[in-house]
């Protein structure tokens, strides 16, 4: 199968979660699902080359919208990303700092040299995917509000520091938010075990303070992985052969993790398999075109 199926899903996966943040794009898709802003933003940038206008609209929506994003997520969710990923949102960041003033983590270059000429729209605060933002507006951008846009996205069970970290805030930074709340009366506080574990109180309250009800509520940072991940199996078409059977074993393993982790289809066995790395880039393609679409499992269940 060639790679441009699935690289144009996954550019339709970034144009539709930037549609639904403000973007002016085509189509929307995620209307019914709580969008987090910078696992999308660390991710997109890869996707640049594949299509400029994507490129310039999400420049622009990050240049004019930056305020309401946490400067030290980006920084820890960037450090995380593979190194061609890490490349590209530096050079994303190394723009906006040289052309927008926007004080973003990074010493890279800036990826072209003059800014696009095109202006954000303004923020679509009043859409129910938007309830990071909401909750920003209520308790500042940083990690206090998205604590709660977690806990409310699990108003039934306990939750750890340590559930909280994929987040890309450490663990002793939400250990402290945690007590915090609880201290306030804003969560319960109870040891399980070893740890102490935290469940939002009155989550009926504060959703219908931010709008929440019947939002999906994904994993974004484990999505961003499966697309990153994806685009470097598309990366692999060029190769021989008996490179791409090799590297179709080593995606496998990774995709089977993902896959578990976020609901996915079992990816297809490769070992041993001569049309491994097609029927990989074919569940792929398919996996991704959900992501793109709303429908993938890995979306997640519909709150309570």
């Amino acid at each position: 199968m060639s790679s441009e199926a699935l690289r144009d899903a996954l550019v339709e996966v970034v144009w539709s979660l930037f549609t639904e943040l403000g973007a002016p794009g085509v189509v929307r898709h995620h209307q019914g699902i709580a969008l987090d802003p910078e696992p999308i933003v660390v991710a997109a940038p890869s996707l640049f080359e594949r299509d400029p206008r994507l490129r310039d609209q999400v420049y622009a929506w990050c240049a004019s919208h930056a305020a309401h994003l946490s400067v030290c997520r980006l920084q820890g969710l960037s450090r995380d990303l593979p190194k061609p990923a890490r490349r590209a949102f530096q050079g994303l960041a190394a723009t906006l700092r040289v052309h927008a003033k926007v004080r973003w983590p990074g010493s890279g270059e800036p990826s072209w040299a003059h800014a696009p000429e095109v202006k954000a729209r303004r923020l679509p605060m009043e859409r129910p995917a938007l309830v990071r933002f909401r909750a920003r507006a209520l308790c500042g951008v940083g990690g206090r509000a998205d604590v709660i846009s977690e806990l409310i996205a699990r108003p039934g069970g306990w939750t750890r520091a340590s559930d909280l970290t994929e987040l890309g805030y450490s663990k002793r930074a939400m250990a402290g938010i945690l007590s915090d709340l609880a201290e306030g009366g804003l969560a319960k506080q109870r040891v399980q075990g070893n740890a102490l574990t935290f469940q939002i109180s009155h989550p009926e309250h504060l959703r219908k303070l931010l709008v929440t009800h019947d939002l999906r509520y994904p994993r974004w940072r484990l999505i961003v992985t499966a697309v990153l991940s994806f685009l470097d199996l598309a990366n692999l078409e060029p190769a021989s052969a008996s490179v791409r059977r090799v590297e179709a074993n080593t995606h496998r393993e990774a995709f089977r993790q993902l896959a578990d982790e976020i609901g996915l289809d079992t990816p297809p066995v490769t070992r041993g398999n001569p049309e491994a790395w097609p029927e990989l880039m074919s569940w792929a393609t398919r996996v991704a075109a959900q992501l793109a679409d709303g429908t993938s499992p890995a979306l997640g269940a519909q709150s309570a």
